[in-house]
């Protein structure tokens, strides 16, 4: 956001959202779905320093640049070691 740091911001922690997703995936429907924080384009593969931010609510296709997902209502999730 472009709020100051310590102002109240009002942000959506669930829900389902179309995101820009990594084109050269197929998703399947409960696919585990992680937030790349520098792009902020999200991958059914799991890899270091990617963030779990939801499942795939719907099938996507090879090649298909977003995806629908469901966001699991955490907002300061740990990346993944």
């Amino acid at each position: 956001t472009s709020e100051a740091a310590g102002d109240p911001v009002a942000l959506k922690t669930t829900g389902v959202f179309e995101q820009s997703k990594t084109s050269a995936q197929a998703w399947a429907v409960g696919d585990l779905v992680y937030l790349n924080t520098g792009t902020g384009v999200v991958s059914n593969a799991s890899a270091s320093g990617l963030v779990l931010v939801g499942v795939a609510t719907e099938v996507a296709a090879n090649p298909s640049a977003v995806g629908r997902l469901r966001l699991n209502g955490v907002s300061a999730p740990a990346a993944v070691p």
